[in-house]
């Protein structure tokens, strides 16, 4: 019989096998190399400890199993996708979004890029998975995304993983302190709902809310402040809302537009919440104000049939609107200091910002759009000369959105559209990166 270390030896060996296979799939454009040295590292640094325990030493090897036992989850989530399920295009331009950012200082470097994989699954709803520990030997964190496989080529949603981005940057220890600094001053400031868990619960069992929040409290039997949080956590909530902000500030107009699409598609009420989730409708109306502070909202192309399909754009946004003063949680002067702190911490490390001014670009993608035309920064001059522009990725999910607003253009067909000109923008970044 196998006493627990040498069990444990033993499946570190298997756990290598299981490695050695990965080689055998491609898990992204760069292939399966860069994954497999980091988890082989993980896995020589985990059996080297289990080898130099005693045998007697049961809360070291109770650790290294531990260790082990994530290593092999981890290999196992990566392994259910691959290139061919998801949007890769999208996929590598988030990484290069992620990669400044969400850096961290590790054995090898000061700032260590974290390595991204994209996790392909049945359920509807997006997720990122930020590692919070790792072993002593790693070099490099591993940020696990979860996309809705069928949504694998709707490209105009995936702008909503700028709020799991969010969450990685949270979880990183060189931004924890920024951000609860924007957590507890603005967010928090004192009138705000989130001030405390005591003034979210207030404005929860307000007198004045809405029906259906006094009807979703009942049916929960919640008639009091320990009542409500017996379900929920009001740190995750909080969470929620500054990665929101994030959102906004990394991915801009398409951020909103995906939230209001994907998170209504889950409440169409927008006055329920989950353990982790405040009530949408906070969400929502906070984000328009957060796109009004940012001057996101207008557009001055130039042009005005751009400027008119934006406005609708807009208008038709801004018509949905929660009025019940109920649903609006923090002040202008409030919300406008945390979204000025969060863009200072993301101009830092770009191009991790949305990159300001897109109204020059928008009538050249939307009449690309126009004629089923991937919006791309590429033209065919009268002399057939080709003239190359590198156009953010950002920028031509806008164009998407606003384009998918004013016609009557099937979705699938214009997230193609959007998907290829995403894909044909790497191509312009890396020819003009090579010829440079």
């Amino acid at each position: 019989m196998l006493s627990p270390k040498a069990f444990l030896l033993q499946e570190c060996a298997n756990v290598r096998d299981v490695l050695d296979e990965t080689l055998r799939y491609k898990y992204g454009a760069d292939g399966s190399k860069d994954f497999y040295d980091e988890c082989l590292i993980r896995l020589e640094s985990t059996e080297a400890g289990i080898k130099g325990c005693e045998e007697g030493d049961h809360s070291q090897l109770t650790a290294f199993s531990k260790l082990l036992q994530r290593l092999t989850y981890l290999i196992a989530r990566i392994e259910r996708s691959s290139i061919g399920e998801y949007s890769w295009p999208f996929v590598e331009e988030l990484k290069d979004l992620a990669a400044g950012i969400c850096s961290e200082a590790t054995l090898a470097d000061d700032s260590t890029p974290p390595q991204i994989h994209v996790l392909s699954q049945g359920e509807f709803g997006y997720s990122i998975d930020p590692e919070q520990s790792r072993p002593s030997a790693s070099r490099r964190k591993i940020l696990t995304i979860v996309l809705p496989r069928t949504l694998k080529h709707f490209v105009l949603l995936h702008a909503i993983l700028g709020h799991e981005i969010g969450h990685a940057i949270y979880a990183n220890a060189k931004h924890q302190r920024h951000l609860k600094h924007v957590r507890r001053t603005h967010l928090g400031k004192t009138g705000n709902v989130l001030e405390s868990s005591a003034t979210t619960a207030a404005r929860m069992f307000d007198k004045d809310a809405p029906f259906l929040v006094k009807q979703h409290l009942i049916s929960r039997s919640m008639r009091q402040e320990a009542d409500l949080y017996r379900f929920s956590d009001w740190d995750a909530w909080v969470e929620e809302v500054l990665c929101d902000l994030i959102g906004l500030v990394s991915f801009g107009p398409s951020y909103v537009a995906a939230a209001w699409h994907l998170l209504l598609a889950m409440d169409p009420t927008g006055l329920r919440w989950g353990p982790d989730h405040p009530p949408i409708a906070w969400r929502l109306n906070m984000l328009l104000d957060g796109a009004s502070i940012l001057g996101m909202d207008t557009v001055s192309s130039g042009d005005p049939g751009t400027d008119a399909a934006a406005k609708s754009f807009w208008d038709a946004i801004r018509n949905k609107r929660y009025a019940d003063p109920w649903c609006d949680i923090i002040d202008r002067a409030s919300l406008t200091d945390a979204l000025n702190e969060i863009k200072a911490l993301l101009d830092v490390h770009p191009p991790a910002a949305y990159p300001s001014n897109p109204d020059r670009l928008l009538p050249g993608l939307l009449n690309d759009l126009g004629h089923l035309v991937p919006p791309a920064g590429f033209a065919v001059e009268q002399d057939d000369s080709l003239t190359l522009e590198q156009i953010d990725f950002r920028h031509i999910l806008y164009a998407g959105w606003i384009h998918g607003h004013s016609t009557d253009i099937d979705q699938k067909t214009l997230n193609r559209l959007c998907e290829h000109a995403i894909m044909q923008q790497r191509a312009i970044k890396k020819f003009q990166g090579t010829t440079a």
